[in-house]
């Protein structure tokens, strides 16, 4: 029984063909699929970026970075997933409605008041 012998199209290494159409070694189309999906995080990240400056901050109305803009979970409001990654899913979606965008200094001035109407409540 004569198999036919292809190469790796990448590497040149010799492929037996037991797969149909098979055009690359095992390590290099994971290699090919690492680009390609880091590429599509790329994409996916920069509009994630992109969202957040469009946003800006609800108090302050800062747009700068998306680095300095955080999401902060409504009071009361359970959280199940984290509202900052940058991928996106129905989870996040859900998520995102308990949710509004501030700027770190605004959203650690809106921890402080409600840490402190804690505290007044407890007292």
């Amino acid at each position: 029984m004569n198999k036919q012998v292809k190469s790796c199209k990448d590497c040149g290494i010799e492929l037996l063909a037991r797969i149909h159409g098979q055009q690359f070694c095992q390590n290099c189309a994971r290699n090919r699929e690492r680009v390609a999906q880091k590429k599509i995080n790329d994409k996916i990240r920069d509009a994630w970026h992109t969202y957040k400056i469009g946003l800006g901050c609800i108090l302050c109305g800062y747009h700068k970075n998306s680095a300095a803009l955080e999401f902060h979970h409504m009071e009361g409001k359970d959280h199940e997933v984290d509202a900052s990654d940058w991928y996106f899913n129905n989870s996040k979606a859900k998520e995102l409605e308990k949710c509004v965008l501030l700027c770190r200094n605004c959203h650690a001035e809106q921890h402080f008041l409600e840490l402190n109407k804690q505290v007044e409540e407890e007292e």
